[in-house]
């Protein structure tokens, strides 16, 4: 029997609560395990373990038998598993601030920056380019200027669309939100990056 995106989720909160990380760790997709080793997996858990204990999981999107794709929320926080030999396993690793394995990672972890004015992790999910040029003081500086309420703005914007469908086209992936804009992003060296918003 198919075990739904939602076992799978409690399957994965239940094994962090009781500090079964071995277990939480297999719940991740293959792809995610090949880029986030076990002890960066248990480090992030065990560095957010009570707030990831006491999630719960809502489902946003419903699947069909013929659907290997599925969009959950943790505690709004939009999780996305992949089915993968009979049962749904988790994409990115949702216990990390800054998630860049997935480019829905990379989107959740880009509202969180936002959302808690961090630009430290702002400056970590912008590509090399933007990195050479900018710094944390020049974007801490932006977050508290007199756009503060447009960064807002569009935090909830693209909170809001954290289950909206992601097009990868090779090292880049696009996900609308809003009023028809567009965000898009980069991948370098298997590390997603937000590029920009339309």
């Amino acid at each position: 029997m198919l075990q739904s995106p939602s076992s799978t989720l409690a399957s994965y909160t239940t094994a962090v609560a009781d500090g079964e990380y071995q277990a939480a760790y297999a719940l991740l997709s293959e792809e995610t395990r090949t880029h986030i080793a076990y002890d960066d997996f248990v480090a992030s858990v065990r560095a957010d373990r009570p707030a990831t204990a006491a999630r719960t999981s809502v489902l946003l999107h419903a699947p069909t038998s013929s659907e290997t794709r599925s969009i959950l929320s943790i505690d709004g926080e939009a999780v996305e598993l992949v089915l993968e030999a009979g049962s749904f396993r988790i994409v990115g690793n949702p216990a990390a601030p800054v998630d860049q394995s997935s480019p829905r990672g990379a989107i959740r972890s880009f509202v969180y920056a936002l959302e808690q004015r961090r630009a430290d992790l702002l400056l970590a999910l912008a590509p090399r380019a933007a990195r050479e040029v900018l710094d944390e003081t020049q974007i801490a500086a932006a977050l508290e200027s007199e756009n503060r309420a447009a960064y807002a703005e569009l935090a909830a914007s693209i909170r809001s669309s954290l289950g909206a469908p992601i097009e990868v086209t090779g090292q880049t992936a696009t996900m609308r939100f809003g009023n028809d804009r567009l965000l898009r992003l980069i991948r370098v060296d298997s590390v997603w990056y937000i590029d920009g918003v339309d």
